[in-house]
């Protein structure tokens, strides 16, 4: 079969208009272009209907990323979702937190966090969150490699506050002496 225009095979990769004109070419470069526009307004529709995490979740993920950066010695990301305004019962404020983190990635090396269930009360923009977590020095926590006795389990009550959309620690207590969960 020859084009109309009477120029060579139908079937090279090559036709008249210098385009591809193979059977399917045009079929394939449709389905191309269908895929990416799917997958656009896909994404588009994921972004505009997905929810926030809700505000119990980004409570817990101030503490999470308390406790990564203490298992990486991350002075900067341990301090990050805690307030400029942090001040606990002690009195000790986030720049008394900075030089005693600072102190102890020092001695310590990075500090082995373990997360126990994190509860969380609401109260407009004020919240608190309870747990326990066990904390080990420079071991590794996928392993649970560290002797029962090197390692220490205390009970945490914190508070934040919401500030400019991000929930922050504003203070904290904790409890060396109870064992937690209760």
């Amino acid at each position: 079969m020859i084009h109309a225009d009477g120029r060579g095979n139908p079937w090279s990769a090559e036709g008249p208009t210098g385009a591809a004109c193979y059977p399917g070419a045009m079929d394939r470069r449709n389905l191309l272009i269908g895929v990416v526009i799917a997958a656009v307004l896909a994404t588009a529709v994921v972004v505009a209907v997905w929810p926030d995490p809700s505000d119990e979740e980004q409570v817990r993920e101030a503490i999470r990323a308390v406790a990564a950066g203490a298992r990486d010695a991350d002075l900067a990301a341990t301090l990050a979702p805690v307030s400029a305004d942090y001040s606990d019962a002690q009195g000790v404020t986030r720049d008394g937190v900075k030089l005693y983190l600072f102190r102890e990635f020092q001695r310590r090396g990075p500090i082995v966090v373990m997360l126990g269930a994190i509860d969380v009360t609401l109260a407009g923009d004020i919240a608190m969150a309870e747990f326990g977590a066990t904390l080990a020095d420079g071991v590794d926590a996928s392993q649970l490699d560290f002797i029962p006795g090197d390692a220490e389990t205390v009970h945490f009550v914190v508070d934040l506050e919401r500030e400019d959309g991000d929930w922050l620690i504003v203070g904290s207590r904790y409890d060396r002496s109870t064992a937690w969960p209760r």
